[in-house]
């Protein structure tokens, strides 16, 4: 598979989608977490 414009285009919007669902799993976490305490 050549490398193009288009296929690091969208690598890079994976990895990016990636990163915010693990952004978003950490921060539902930490607040379930916090909750959990009270």
């Amino acid at each position: 598979m050549p490398i193009t414009d288009e296929t690091l285009a969208q690598a890079l919007f994976i990895e990016t989608q990636q990163q915010e669902l693990l952004t978003v799993a950490v921060n539902n976490g930490i607040c379930m977490a916090l909750n959990g305490d009270e």
